[in-house]
């Protein structure tokens, strides 16, 4: 383990200790094998914890030890330091990190150090700064890191996302920054299924997989308004205009449809009314669009500006002002593919601009 060079705080004199510690803790595996093999992490915080206290005394650090019960984060902290105490069964020296909201952080802790076990023969165990290990980002029932003790400089989810860890965690709302970022990264059809939507009551997914036919009809009117919302695209041409859709359906809401194309298109061509002027054979997907149209405008007018951003691909985040006729742009363009249905189009938006 490379200790840090000296800085103006403590940390040299912090990383002895646990240097110091781990060297003890590698002792100690050695002739008590069998426990370490079967060790519980409870125990395993027991054992850091009192062999940090053992190589403390005679420092400034002494009787500063104190193990934290609970599911607070770090485990033991020591003054502005912290160390998280981490394991594998496993041959490797990777695991699952803490949450990235990191909601039980405990105050006034500048540092925090993971103490990793690998509990597999031989038993090892190395510490390293805890945002040096944080290679990616997973989902349990909530975004948390994921921790390889091995990880290159420079390789770290931070690098990638270009924040450094400190900057994320003091964020009011760190799993934004993180949903804008896989959204970058992500291929057409991809979605986040942790997206957060900036109201807490609506970053609620359902513990299960639903199907669409099981939905009540309030729900599936609702949830095809959205889509029509986020997904001008739609009302195009293009052969995978659904992935977009179906992959958002399930991100969300938890819902698959086997039959996804079905939702716009099932029943052929149709006959719709808009004023006096009746438009013989209209696509079947645009009574959608027609049977809730001001439902449906409603819902472009108040679309959070960074999602409007996304799903419409805009290069930069448009005025909510803004949103309606860039919409409605959208709709337009990408639904030119025959005068009838691009007057039809025309006579609908004309006939809702002139009531509103």
């Amino acid at each position: 383990m490379i200790i840090s060079e000296r800085h103006g705080d403590n940390r040299y004199d912090f990383e002895c200790i646990l240097d110091r510690t781990r060297t003890l803790l590698e002792v100690d595996a050695q002739k008590r094998l069998a426990y370490y093999l079967k060790i519980t992490p409870s125990e395993l915080e027991d054992e850091v914890f009192h062999k940090m206290c053992e190589t403390a005394v005679g420092t400034q650090f002494e009787n500063k030890i104190e193990l934290i019960s609970g599911h607070a984060f770090p485990d033991i902290i020591a003054d502005i330091y912290g160390v998280e105490v981490k394991s594998s069964k496993n041959n490797n020296w990777k695991s699952i990190g803490n949450s990235v909201l990191e909601s039980t952080r405990v105050n006034n802790i500048n540092y925090i150090y993971l103490m990793f076990g690998k509990m597999s023969t031989p038993v090892g165990f190395c510490f390293r700064l805890y945002q040096e290990c944080v290679y990616d980002i997973a989902v349990t029932h909530y975004p948390r890191y994921l921790i390889d003790m091995n990880l290159a400089k420079g390789a770290t989810i931070f690098d990638k996302m270009k924040i450094s860890y400190d900057e994320l965690r003091v964020m009011d709302r760190p799993i934004s920054y993180v949903v804008n970022y896989f959204r970058t990264i992500s291929r057409p059809g991809e979605e986040p299924w942790w997206m957060e939507t900036g109201d807490p009551s609506e970053n609620v997914v359902a513990p299960t997989i639903s199907l669409w036919s099981k939905l009540p009809l309030e729900k599936q009117n609702l949830y095809k308004q959205e889509m029509i919302v986020r997904f001008p695209r739609l009302f195009g041409s293009s052969t995978n205009k659904f992935a977009g859709p179906a992959a958002y359906l399930v991100a969300k809401y938890g819902v698959i449809n086997p039959s996804f194309r079905d939702l716009f298109t099932a029943g052929g061509k149709i006959d719709l009314k808009v004023g006096e002027v009746r438009f013989i054979g209209i696509p079947r997907i645009y009574i959608h669009l027609y049977s809730d149209f001001t439902e449906i405008v409603e819902l472009v007018k108040n679309l959070p500006l960074i999602e409007a951003q996304y799903y419409w691909q805009l290069l930069h985040l448009p005025k909510q002002e803004d949103l309606y006729s860039l919409w409605k742009a959208l709709v337009l363009d990408y639904s030119i593919r025959d005068d009838l249905t691009l007057s039809f189009l025309e006579s609908l938006f004309a006939q809702y601009d002139e009531e509103n």
